[in-house]
């Protein structure tokens, strides 16, 4: 018999990515939303009532409000869980209830195909009957987990996300104060600038109302921000002052800090991306739309430009949220006739479609 996996927040970003994922694992899944209009809070008592495993993804401000009228409905031999960005108040209100809670927050857009690779944090809070489960189904994720008490976790993101989110806010409200152009300011970039730019449109694209949640939901981040203020405005007292002493004091001061291993790691990656973006802007490339992955593809495209005397000078590939694509770097022009034959070739095998 298939476990029953109850969603309460079904048809929200993450809603559905968690339908496919619980799908995928071999559940059961029902759900409700607000989202289908009034009368929710009867709709997520019927889901609750049939459900063995209660998930809620609802936004952070709503998400203890949702646990608390639940709970009278709640049963031992349930578990509860939910993975909003705060841990402390949730979980502290699912453990009203009579059933196993866990809490989890996954560290990463509900865009992505899977979990594989991803960091999820995990709070166990109360496993009596679930631990198995819960065990078996965070190994077949693929995920890297870390796991930590619900305050660690509110702690630790307090930098992780409301520390780093501040911080791109503010880049992207001073551009904004000083009136500056961004696709002008784009053609004197390096790839560092275009990273930071990238960091603030990711945000910018996304809901307002969450970004808020997580600034404010967060009891650690106001202390997180005030310290932010301070270092901000030293630099600032520095900088008019023209200290370089005080500079390259507070420079290796942090450099210290962080240590050599993880600046090592972050410059490499760094120079990953660099490269990476580097790659990306060229002229001479293509960019190929694969919907499903299978052994032996990347060969067969690769072959097809080699017959037409194609060197390739660098291959990226990623997920997308509809298939995979690869960046292929060409040795000339992509107009040329020989480049053009062999797109139309991959084309009419079926490898791949190409993305202007």
């Amino acid at each position: 018999m298939k476990t029953i996996v109850g969603i309460i927040g079904h048809k929200g970003k993450y809603g559905l990515f968690l339908q496919r994922l619980f799908t995928d694992y071999g559940c059961e899944v029902i759900g409700a939303d607000a989202q289908d209009g009034p009368g929710v809070d009867a709709r997520n008592s019927v889901i609750v009532d049939k459900a063995q495993v209660v998930v809620f993804s609802v936004p952070p401000r709503e998400v203890v409000g949702a646990i608390s009228r639940l709970v009278e409905r709640s049963r031992p031999e349930q578990i509860w869980m939910d993975i909003t960005s705060i841990k402390v108040a949730p979980v502290s209100a699912m453990l009203a209830s009579r059933a196993d809670v866990l809490g989890l927050h996954p560290m990463c857009a509900p865009t992505s195909k899977s979990l594989r690779g991803q960091t999820i944090v995990v709070c166990p809070a109360r496993l009596n009957h679930w631990q198995g489960w819960v065990e078996d189904f965070l190994s077949w994720t693929g995920a890297k987990l870390k796991v930590c008490s619900p305050k660690e976790h509110d702690r630790a993101i307090a930098v992780v996300q409301g520390l780093v989110h501040a911080m791109q806010l503010t880049m992207a409200a001073t551009i904004r104060s000083l009136g500056q152009d961004v696709r002008e300011s784009l053609s004197f970039t390096s790839p560092v600038y275009r990273i930071a730019i990238s960091l603030i449109g990711r945000i910018l694209k996304q809901d307002a109302a969450l970004y808020a949640d997580i600034q404010m939901l967060n009891p650690n981040i106001p202390q997180v921000l005030s310290q932010a203020a301070i270092e901000l405005n030293k630099l600032l007292e520095t900088v008019k002052a023209h200290k370089q002493g005080m500079f390259a004091e507070q420079f290796i001061a942090s450099r210290d800090h962080f240590g050599r291993h993880e600046l090592d790691d972050a410059f490499h990656l760094f120079e990953e991306l660099n490269q990476l973006l580097a790659d990306r802007s060229s002229e001479q490339q293509v960019l190929l739309h694969v919907q499903e992955d299978k052994p032996g593809l990347l060969h067969a495209i690769t072959g097809i430009f080699a017959e037409r005397g194609i060197n390739l000078t660098h291959i990226h590939s990623f997920r997308a949220g509809d298939g995979y694509r690869f960046i292929v770097g060409l040795d000339r022009p992509r107009e040329e006739i020989a480049v053009q034959l062999a797109l139309g070739r991959i084309a009419e095998c079926g490898l791949a479609n190409e993305v202007k």
